[in-house]
């Protein structure tokens, strides 16, 4: 369901991001979701959340400290990502419609990238710059 609302937004490339019972930020659909604010990283509390492998990755590789998250806290944030399988680590650049941040991939999600395509031996950059989404042009929306 959250991805059917989430498609009638405007815009290429939404995604949903799920909130529990109370109104925080839980993760998106088959993605953990990450906030990054004066250099310092969130992510929700375990509750009501898929405790993904990609999640605990980024536990390795850096501290993120969870809590509640609330939407004013996207929008205040300076950075956002998803974590999961499929794709490792995407950026998020706006909430809503509203940039998070000044709206661009920040340095701590390209950090992040970089120490996790180290770490596996493969550059993951590489491989979604080289991704075909499946548009008519084939070119990812995603710049680094």
């Amino acid at each position: 369901m959250a991805n059917i609302e989430v498609s009638q937004y405007k815009g290429d490339n939404n995604w949903a991001l799920l909130l529990d019972p109370d109104g925080f930020i839980t993760e998106g659909t088959g993605a953990n979701f990450f906030i990054i604010k004066d250099q310092d990283g969130f992510t929700p509390e375990e509750r009501n959340i898929l405790r993904g492998i990609s999640r605990e990755f980024v536990w390795e590789l850096t501290y993120m400290e969870e809590k509640n998250i609330e939407p004013y806290d996207v929008y205040e944030a300076d950075e956002a990502f998803f974590t999961g399988t499929p794709f490792c680590i995407l950026p998020v650049t706006s909430f809503n419609g509203v940039k998070i941040g000044d709206g661009t991939v920040g340095p701590v999600f390209k950090d992040l990238l970089e120490d996790w395509s180290d770490e596996v031996g493969v550059d993951i950059k590489a491989q979604i710059q080289a991704w075909d989404i499946g548009g008519e042009d084939g070119i990812t929306p995603y710049k680094f």
